[in-house]
């Protein structure tokens, strides 16, 4: 029925359950189902697997890369309207051709 009240206790009784049967169980698992090293192996695997499918993710990520919508404006994409560009070029372009616009007026 269990041990004597007296008696002291085993070194590892912690580890084991007593319910007051013939046969006492250990508290934890006695057999390991998988290795350390192969448990590594799977854990790196899953590791391995989720980054192959970020870094798909990220290769494949087309709207990142340009986050707007190109527009198209018409009329030549509107260089009358807005100024005839911007930038050293066009600057070239207005005093080649003797535009009224003068580098003061920038």
């Amino acid at each position: 029925m269990g041990r004597p009240i007296d008696s002291p206790l085993p070194e590892q009784d912690e580890l084991l359950w007593d319910d007051g049967s013939a046969q006492p169980e250990y508290c934890l698992d006695q057999f390991p189902l998988v290795g350390k090293w192969e448990a590594l192996g799977y854990l790196m695997g899953g590791f391995a697997v989720f980054g192959l499918i970020g870094v798909a993710a990220v290769y494949n990520d087309k709207p990142h890369k340009k986050p707007f919508v190109p527009r198209e404006f018409p009329f030549d994409g509107l260089k009358e309207e807005l100024g005839s560009g911007f930038g050293p070029a066009a600057l070239e372009e207005r005093m080649a051709a003797g535009s009224p616009h003068s580098e003061e007026d920038e």
